[in-house]
């Protein structure tokens, strides 16, 4: 199995959600870290204060990956408001034959999928899909939006790449396929998913706007 470090963005009094996570890793015995986001005062061109936020600590969060978990192969990047799906280790088992396969930059673990009209098109997206085990690892196609940073997997050798991205574009912390338009990015995304976001939680964000086109 491949070295992967854990990271989960949190908020230092979410500790419903911090609580939730921990039993969640004690089952599947697998070690992880709570990365403790910050609050900016800053606002990005057509974003919300609170996306503003979000962004802003996923840019900090690979920054921070790049320069502790150099010497670990990937880096699993998840929010607080996650369910893992028990095929969670299988794919990280098997992350090394995928990026022999792909070559990936990220692989999305748990983003849905949204057209032009706003319906959900996971299970029918993607081009030059590669199978194993049951599992799908789709292109990100051009005529769709992809919604959630949720869960997402990044080899430790792209995280400069992402984080460079990010700072670039200053829009959400999900522009995937924005981000795949206009970098050198090969974003993946599998399914059936993997990381999923608990429905017992409300979102700390909010009502997603707008994403850049």
């Amino acid at each position: 199995m491949p070295t992967i470090k854990v990271l989960v963005l949190t908020k230092k009094d979410s500790v419903e959600r911090q609580e939730n996570i921990k039993e969640q890793f004690k089952k599947i015995n697998i070690p992880f870290e709570f990365f403790y986001g910050l609050d900016t005062n800053n606002l990005f061109k057509g974003l919300t204060a609170k996306e503003t936020n979000c962004s802003i600590n996923h840019y900090v969060m690979a920054e921070y990956a790049r320069t502790t978990y150099g010497k670990s192969d990937y880096v699993v990047f998840l929010e607080d408001d996650i369910k893992l799906e028990e095929s969670f280790i299988d794919i990280l088992m098997t992350l090394d034959e995928v990026k022999a396969k792909r070559n990936f930059s990220v692989l999305l673990l748990g983003t849905f999928i949204k057209d032009i009209d706003g319906n959900d098109c996971t299970e029918k997206s993607g081009l030059n899909n590669y199978e194993s085990n049951g599992f799908n690892y789709f292109n990100l196609p051009d005529y769709a939006e992809y919604y959630g940073a949720h869960g997402y997997c990044v080899p430790t050798d792209k995280l400069l790449d992402l984080s460079a991205v990010r700072l670039h574009c200053k829009t959400h912390a999900d522009a995937w396929s924005y981000f795949n338009r206009i970098s050198t990015l090969d974003i993946l995304h599998v399914y059936p998913h993997i990381v999923n976001q608990d429905d017992k939680f409300d979102s700390l964000i909010g009502t997603h706007s707008l994403m850049p086109f």
